[in-house]
């Protein structure tokens, strides 16, 4: 569930809890409407949010770093991901002449397997997205970056470009850390998903969800205390 999604539903039952409470007489016998059981509900959505936001933010943050370790930034390369660098090592291995004209062929094909399925182009606004929808999964951009590696390598010394960011060292350490920033964004998405699964479930569940507490409290505020009164007009906007 998206968080401004589930943020709004949120609001929406604190809303019509604040606004029952305020209600003359309001004594309904479903628990489930009762502004005791609304605020079990919303203590609990609460508690689950102060513990699931770190982690929100954790995942954003690694697969924010991850995507410029492969991607880098298109729009002022200011950062050279492991595609770009993996392209100018085809380059200086193309450049070593007819003694590695086999090792050349094979990285080029290897880097045109991390390429974006799709085209990218320079953005048009600061808000314009360039990035493809359909791009290789980032474990399949590392196993190939990593064929590249064991090529270099094999290269031994012969492999030695001036450019330090194309270094074998470099181009190692870069795909290392793609690895290990995959591995903690499973790690993170793990910890992660039970309290989603948790959240749904009191969010969403059709047996007593949010949207079955706003229905069931309007069934009743308006049979209680009629279509013209100002407690249903307190809440019939109230929607989710």
């Amino acid at each position: 569930m998206a968080e401004s999604n589930f943020a709004t539903k949120l609001q929406a039952l604190k809303d019509l809890r604040n606004a029952c409470a305020l209600m003359t007489k309001y004594s309904p016998k479903q628990e489930l409407i009762q502004i005791k059981g609304m605020d079990k509900r919303i203590s609990a959505l609460d508690k689950l949010a102060l513990e699931m936001n770190p982690l929100i933010t954790l995942l954003k943050d690694q697969r924010d770093e991850r995507e410029l370790k492969v991607h880098g930034q298109i729009e002022d390369d200011a950062f050279e991901g492991i595609i770009r660098r993996s392209r100018q090592v085809a380059l200086y291995v193309d450049g070593m002449g007819e003694p590695f004209e086999s090792e050349a062929a094979q990285i080029r094909k290897l880097v045109e397997k991390m390429k974006p399925s799709k085209t990218r182009r320079k953005p048009t606004s600061p808000e314009d997205k360039t990035r493809s929808t359909s791009e290789q999964s980032f474990a399949s951009i590392t196993a190939h970056a990593d064929e590249i590696l064991s090529i270099i390598k094999a290269m031994d010394a012969d492999y030695a470009p001036a450019d330090e960011t194309i270094s074998l060292k470099n181009y190692d350490e870069l795909t290392a850390k793609i690895k290990e920033l995959t591995k903690n964004v499973s790690e993170t998405e793990k910890k992660l998903k039970p309290k989603e699964k948790e959240r749904e479930k009191l969010t969403n569940r059709k047996s007593d969800g949010i949207r079955k507490i706003v229905s069931e409290t309007k069934k009743y505020v308006r049979g209680n205390y009629g279509s013209s009164s100002d407690e249903w007009n307190s809440i019939r906007l109230i929607k989710v």
